[in-house]
């Protein structure tokens, strides 16, 4: 008898600790996820001559660029209010001196970092009907060959810092998940510059294994009088495979700007419409609760996404806790939202995830 009074007293306390936490957590104040936070950032370099107003400016640009993935989106007129103050969804920014890599030497340049208001932002473009790169992008593996005026050829190599800084940099600026290999042993057995500039993905795609990324893409670069173009292969299981070419005044420029043609074909076969009904609630069960801690920190994650507008809390269980989501962008970027976040995951048994009436969810362990 004793030993089950006191089982059902830690019962009682830990359900009371629980909605305790369950209490504070949706007191608490909201937690950008980064991984949405970053679509919503941008960082630009500073002309001495441009006042304050046109780089925030410069960066709000950057940001639309970043979520819609089109530079050309720019002249939308859907996206004219926004672009007309952007002060109002200014959340905070500062400068920063930045060294870049150039050669053996490096540059100072002056950077603003600029943070937006995700919220604001995606109402305005939903609102608009604006279609949106889908938040759920995946990770691009680059094998670059380069071919120098002496027409020898190489791999990108791991300690070349300055083209490596505009290839990751510009994937950033973009909102794309770049990697770039390490050139190890490893790397130049399996994968040579020659096989590259042969086009054979096929040893490309057996290379990029060891990373484990979504898709990669091969380039080989060479200059072409007194000027530099690349040549990517961006291997497609649909298509098969797509080519393009980039051009610049110097390497670092036709680098850049085949980053930009990459991220540009990549959201156009990732395009969701902004324009779906989200006047809708979704049922969701947290599930595998061990601790109060767990709750807390799912509760914050939900409220840090833009994608939920309220958060009702309908009953809690020993391990599970059953809530309702006030949506305020289409379910499917609830989804996104969920697979991008740390401290949730959705339940691998379910199958019709944009028509299911209950989304179970799974909370990570603190």
């Amino acid at each position: 008898m004793l030993v089950s009074v006191i089982h059902t007293m830690r019962r009682s306390l830990a359900k009371l600790l629980l909605l305790s936490a369950i209490s504070m957590a949706l007191a608490g104040l909201p937690v950008i996820h980064a991984a949405d936070e970053n679509l919503f950032a941008a960082a630009v370099a500073v002309d001495p001559d441009s006042g304050q107003a046109d780089q925030i400016s410069m960066a709000l640009d950057a940001v639309l660029v970043k979520l819609t993935g089109q530079r050309n989106r720019l002249f939308d007129g859907r996206l004219s209010a926004l672009r007309r103050n952007p002060q109002a969804n200014l959340i905070s920014f500062s400068y920063q001196e930045l060294l870049i890599p150039n050669g053996g030497f490096g540059e100072r340049q002056t950077v603003l970092n600029a943070q937006f208001n995700q919220r604001q932002i995606l109402a305005e473009l939903q609102q608009q009907g604006v279609e949106l790169w889908s938040f759920e992008r995946p990770e691009i593996l680059l094998w670059l060959a380069i071919e120098d005026d002496q027409r020898q050829r190489d791999m990108l190599a791991g300690d070349d810092r300055a083209h490596r800084f505009v290839l990751e940099q510009t994937a950033q600026q973009r909102g794309l998940p770049l990697v770039l290999p390490v050139q190890d042993q490893t790397d130049y057995s399996l994968l040579d510059a020659d096989a590259i500039w042969g086009g054979f993905y096929e040893n490309a795609e057996l290379a990029s294994q060891r990373y484990a990324t979504d898709r990669f893409v091969i380039a080989a670069a060479s200059q072409s009088n007194q000027n530099w173009q690349v040549r990517w292969r961006l291997p497609d299981n649909e298509s098969g495979l797509e080519t393009f070419v980039s051009r610049g005044s110097d390497l670092s420029a036709a680098l850049a700007e085949g980053i930009h043609l990459l991220s540009d074909r990549i959201a156009a076969s990732a395009m969701i419409s902004s324009n779906t009904d989200v006047s809708q609630t979704v049922k969701v069960i947290l599930q595998n609760i061990q601790s109060p801690a767990q709750y807390a920190a799912a509760i914050g994650a939900f409220k840090g996404m833009s994608q939920v507008r309220e958060i009702t809390l309908l009953q809690a269980q020993a391990t599970e806790i059953e809530l309702t989501l006030a949506l305020s962008a289409p379910r499917r970027w609830l989804l996104q939202a969920i697979r991008l976040s740390d401290e949730l995951s959705l339940d691998a048994g379910m199958v019709d995830l944009e028509t299911t009436q209950v989304l179970r969810v799974n909370v990570a362990r603190q």
